[in-house]
């Protein structure tokens, strides 16, 4: 080796210059190191980006998939009322169990509406993802129905585990003693009852609150009801309630024959006839009026409506006219009945008012006979008349008559100084003082159709006490 100090010439294993003394190893040359290829280099960061790559996957793999992220991505969307989100998160126990978007916004709204339930079932979720954490399988939750469970799903990008919220669903069973109604879920018709004491299961339903109704039609009437039941957290899988209606078979008793019913003011095709007639089943909860009203040739007679609050409903006193219907009816016979008592002073039937039958004038003409040859001529005045308000009988159809009577009782007071008349005009009390005399009548009624109104026809002696509730009073001038 040649020394690059003073240019001698050294042995190869020399370190130092025999003539010089200089360190021979310093001035050594080592070859040229080539530099990497561009494919090294390239591969190189290829498996560098990889490795970085993979590592990222893992820990975002394993940050996303964990109990808790679970649970608080299902805690804010209920908080954050965000049903799709909650709609992603569930599963069923039950494959026959539809969930869909409108049961999540279902169970976000139960879940809002009951703070202490939501925090509870966070606190269950919670601790099912500890036991999930430590042991790598769920808790067991065997006896819970209507509820959520925390359970681990399938792999999600191959290697992490997702974590589902299960639903455990609930099943309904309806009970009804009402035999013929609707039965509805949630506002839709599950069955209609068929017998006495129905029962059948329905379901399965998300947990939370589920409406359960009950309502019966029919041509005349209609009722219904609904009731709320919780159904989350329970014990069994199955829920049963009770429901019904206030629900009879009325009947109506009647002492009149071919009227037709009325419910609630509307006219029905239903005739009532004198006994019991049995009209359908009806709510018993006074909700319903019946009544029954006839036609006839001077116009319609109706009964009072009357509330259906039990099995059977009476119609056995119907007013024949209204009060003011009553009164000129009264004061019509009034103007009669002066008219006969003027025919009797003035022993002329030709003074005999119109309303009068030809049975009446007929009557009346005996009587002058009957008292032609009495010592002093007769004189009256009507001074006062009492009807008996309650006693208007209920008109019939006279066949012999070919018409409608009724009949009335009252009390005439008259004014009679010779003495009181006799045959049909005897008398029930005296006042000699007064020279009047009170004579108790029952009068029949006959109506007129072609001249459309009621007239006399017959006055008969009937003895009767009229109470002053009773009473109907007209008093005359002198």
């Amino acid at each position: 080796m040649k020394c690059s100090n003073c240019g001698k010439e050294n042995k190869k294993q020399n370190q130092f210059c025999s003539e010089c003394g200089a360190q021979l190893s310093s001035q050594r040359h080592f070859p040229a190191k080539k530099k990497p290829g561009k494919k090294v280099i390239a591969l190189t960061g290829a498996i560098i980006l990889l490795l970085a790559g993979a590592i990222t996957f893992y820990f975002v793999g394993k940050a996303r998939f964990t109990p808790e992220n679970t649970i608080e991505t299902f805690e804010q969307a209920v908080k954050n009322n965000n049903p799709d989100e909650i709609h992603s998160l569930l599963t069923s126990s039950d494959e026959s169990l539809s969930i869909n978007a409108q049961s999540a916004a279902n169970l976000i709204e139960f879940l809002s509406d009951n703070p202490d339930i939501f925090k509870n079932l966070l606190g269950k979720l919670n601790d099912q993802g500890g036991y999930l954490n430590a042991y790598g399988t769920a808790q067991g939750t065997q006896g819970n129905h209507g509820t959520l469970n925390l359970k681990k799903g399938e792999k999600k990008w191959l290697f992490f585990d997702e974590y589902k919220l299960e639903v455990v669903p609930i099943y309904i069973t309806l009970f009804t003693q009402n035999d013929g109604i609707d039965l509805s879920i949630n506002g839709e018709n599950v069955a209609s009852s068929s017998g006495e004491n129905y029962e059948e299961t329905f379901g399965p339903y998300m947990p939370g609150t589920h409406v359960v109704g009950a309502s019966y039609q029919n041509s005349y009437t209609n009722t219904e009801t609904e009731d709320e039941i919780n159904a989350f957290e329970t014990g069994e899988d199955t829920i049963r309630h009770e429901i019904g209606l206030p629900l009879t078979e009325v009947t109506i008793e009647s002492d009149y024959d071919e009227y037709r019913l009325l419910v609630n003011g509307e006219e029905t095709d239903i005739i009532i006839n004198e006994g019991d007639n049995l009209i359908g089943k009806f709510p018993e909860d006074s909700s319903d009026t019946v009544q029954i009203h006839k036609e006839f040739p001077w116009g319609s007679i109706k009964s009072e409506e009357k509330t259906v609050s039990s099995g059977s409903v009476e119609f056995d006193d119907i007013d024949v006219f209204q009060e003011v219907e009553k009164i000129a009816l009264m004061e019509r016979l009034n103007e009669i009945f002066i008219s006969y008592i003027d025919s009797l002073t003035k022993r002329d039937t030709s003074v005999l008012h119109e309303g009068a039958t030809d049975n009446i004038k007929k009557d009346l003409e005996e009587h002058l006979e009957f008292t032609s040859d009495w010592d002093s001529p007769y004189e009256g005045r009507l001074v006062k008349a009492e009807y008996d308000n309650s006693k208007i009988t209920f008109p019939e159809y006279d066949e012999n008559l070919k018409g409608y009577t009724i009949t009335l009782r009252v009390h005439y007071i008259l004014h009679e100084p010779e003495g009181h008349a006799f045959g049909n005009l005897s008398w029930l009390l005296r006042d000699e003082e007064k020279q009047q005399y009170t004579a108790s009548k029952g009068l029949t009624l006959l109506y007129d159709e072609k001249e459309s109104a009621w007239k006399l026809h017959k006055i008969e002696n009937e003895y009767f006490h009229l109470s002053t509730r009773n009473k109907q009073e007209f008093t005359f001038d002198n």
